[in-house]
């Protein structure tokens, strides 16, 4: 769900915490996901991602109402989504 306020942000759901366990499962580091980077590595209902070495992050596309934004996730973030610590993250209008 987008939070609309001076930027837009998602309201992180279960959806995505699934994929960040599972991302903790694999238990790799950031030189070994750079090492099998996938844009699309990840693909669930509402988001499509994997980890870009370029961004050193986990890049994500998001649909809601038939629109598309982006959102990255650092792999330093994970235990923050998953703990909850974590509950919004920025959104941004995908560019083509």
């Amino acid at each position: 769900m987008i939070i609309h306020s001076s930027r837009q942000q998602l309201q992180i759901d279960l959806e995505l915490i699934e994929i960040c366990q599972e991302i903790v499962a694999y238990g790799k580091t950031d030189s070994e996901w750079f090492d099998i980077e996938s844009s699309d590595f990840f693909q669930t209902e509402k988001y499509c991602g994997g980890y870009e070495g370029q961004e050193q992050a986990f890049c994500f596309s998001y649909y809601e109402n038939k629109k598309e934004y982006w959102f990255d996730i650092a792999l330093n973030q994970i235990s923050k989504i998953i703990s909850g610590q974590l509950q919004f993250l920025e959104l941004r209008p995908a560019d083509y």
